[in-house]
């Protein structure tokens, strides 16, 4: 039987028997791996999510593989600084608008039209105040799973015109996330707090909305919902609605994640409740939901919505692009494209490990995830490098204390991570790492460092370099976010190198969508058979070749490259 689930099981020696479960095919594995119970540890193979009857463990297969060692430690540039609770003077301020609007007739009339009973009004502890801006704002407190408060978040109310503001320096977190602690395999996620309230007012109280709307999705919930055996999304009936859907179970898993299909006339869940529907009505939309089609493959009714919704696919894809930080480069590429495999080679000490971080770096200033997961250089080598550029100081005089303060005040929030580990990892380890990436932290741009590092065979490198290769590109298209390569020479020369010269396969070139080559000249030509004996050895004014590109023309470029601040400019 092939399956995900077995092949690790098998992998990891973890002994099971295979039985029929109430929601499908499950292997009881003989000895928990957590609690070391015999024949209580259950693992669903078709959702990937397991549950022990002694310990109450519960997770997913990504779950399992970071707790046996097998999924990179992953860690941001710098933590944020944790959101701390909310003070006495804080918890009397929602108290405060609490009871004003038990005062305010007009408010609580607008929140009953709305379909919120008192029950939903008091147990979310909504209320009511008027700023200093003249409008008057509905507060919805956010609550923890033990009870303390984590943020409120404020709607203006009519006749002011629809906007959202909420405590600054404040942690998002799950709307009504005390549904978490209700014991159920089952978790309903709406988009935002409006639906949520409504769905609760009807009784449905296994419900918990996304602050952020329905593009929003922030990593810790992923782990949050990690437990779940079904996640049913009931966004908005909209594209940006389709389009968070289809997002949350990237992140999620579509194994698990079921589609709720609301009346043709009604957009949210808020209008749904408002027309009468009850809770039996919802019960059995649940019961009909369907899960999100597997990928690449769709009924006819489902291609029919897609080529009818082709404006909103279209547009979706082109948003999706990642725009190259030099406008030469992206004029002769446009830009990197989602799911395409990207190599960057050149011979040692040009800039390949420089370019790329000037890559993640960019992309994560403007707030697109980043990874950079190199087995090339440890961590502490690359930092020194990264903090240069932010700083645009000399890299080898910045690795003091006072200049790594500096930075990590300014990087602590930035989405850039970084994958390190210190064994040699195959293929699979990586892609599993990646996976996991772009589910909990949404990672939007991934730079591997570099692909012959993982090679292991001594007889059969060509092959390996194949094989390994045309998983990357999979990979890239499976999770749907460009993925930089870097890769090395066939051997040393002082021309500059084609895409024939790439080492071991001339599948790299054929498996890649875009092939970079970086060429710089020697300032001392006489030095070049003693490259480790001085400093900048090579000209700043660099050759940049994109000697493949499936979507553009490809051609020349020169940058210039200052190998002291790791800053790349255009000519």
């Amino acid at each position: 039987m092939d399956n995900e689930v077995l092949d690790y099981l098998n992998k990891k020696h973890m002994t099971y028997t295979l039985a029929d479960g109430a929601n499908g095919k499950e292997a009881i594995v003989t000895i928990c791996p957590y609690c070391k119970a015999k024949s209580h540890f259950y693992f669903n193979l078709t959702n990937k999510v397991f549950y022990c009857h002694k310990c109450l463990v519960s997770g997913g297969l990504f779950s399992l593989k970071a707790e046996l060692g097998d999924v990179a430690s992953v860690a941001p540039i710098a933590k944020p600084d944790e959101s701390e609770l909310l003070s006495i003077e804080d918890k009397k301020r929602i108290d405060e608008a609490h009871n004003n609007l038990h005062k305010d007739r007009e408010t609580l009339a607008y929140l009953s039209n709305r379909g919120f009973t008192a029950e939903a009004i008091n147990h979310f502890k909504l209320g009511v105040a008027d700023e200093m801006d003249g409008k008057k704002w509905l507060w919805i407190p956010y609550f923890d799973a033990t009870g303390n408060v984590c943020n409120v978040k404020k709607r203006s109310l009519p006749p002011a015109e629809k906007a959202f503001k909420r405590w600054i320096g404040r942690e998002s977190t799950l709307f009504n996330e005390v549904a978490l602690q209700i014991p159920s395999d089952h978790i309903i996620l709406c988009e935002g707090e409006t639906d949520t309230i409504a769905l609760w007012s009807i009784g449905i109280t296994n419900v918990i909305g996304v602050p952020t709307g329905a593009k929003g999705f922030n990593s810790k919930w992923t782990q949050q919902l990690d437990k779940y055996h079904r996640i049913y999304i009931v966004y908005d009936q909209d594209t940006t609605g389709y389009e968070g859907t289809y997002g949350v179970a990237a992140r999620l898993g579509y194994e698990r994640c079921y589609t709720i299909k609301l009346p043709p006339d009604v957009n949210d869940i808020n209008d749904y409740t408002r027309q009468g529907h009850t809770a039996f009505d919802f019960k059995k939309l649940l019961n009909e939901a369907k899960l999100l089609d597997v990928q690449y493959v769709n009924s006819i009714s489902g291609e029919l919505e897609k080529y009818m919704n082709a404006t909103w696919v279209h547009k979706t894809n082109e948003d999706s692009i990642l725009e190259i930080p030099w406008g030469k480069l992206q004029a002769i590429t446009n830009g990197f494209v989602p799911g395409d495999l990207i190599v960057l080679a050149s011979r040692p000490g040009m800039g390949k490990t420089e370019m790329a971080l000037n890559f993640l770096y960019k992309y994560a200033s403007i707030g697109i995830p980043s990874l950079l997961f190199s087995l090339e250089m440890r961590l502490e080598r690359l930092l020194p490098r990264l903090v240069g550029l932010h700083l645009q100081k000399d890299s080898k005089l910045v690795n003091t204390f006072d200049c790594m303060k500096e930075a990590h005040q300014k990087l602590k929030h930035m989405p850039l991570y970084m994958a390190y580990v210190y064994k040699k990892p195959n293929f699979d380890f990586v892609a599993d790492t990646i996976r996991m990436c772009v589910r909990r932290y949404g990672v939007k741009f991934v730079v591997f460092d570099n692909l012959h590092f993982l090679v292991r065979s001594l007889n059969d490198q060509t092959r390996e370099v194949s094989v390994i290769v045309q998983g990357f590109k999979l990979l890239a298209e499976e999770v749907g976010i460009p993925i930089l390569l870097i890769a090395r020479p066939r051997k040393s020369q002082t021309r500059i190198m084609t895409n024939m010269d790439l080492k071991d396969s001339a599948d790299i070139e054929g498996d890649a969508d875009m092939v970079i080559i970086l060429h710089r000249e020697y300032k001392n030509k006489e030095d070049k058979d003693d490259v480790n004996t001085k400093e900048g050895i090579f000209e700043p004014k660099t050759l940049v070749r994109v000697s493949k590109c499936r979507y553009a023309c490809g051609g020349d470029l020169y940058l210039t490259f200052n190998d002291a601040t790791c800053t790349i400019k255009e000519e």
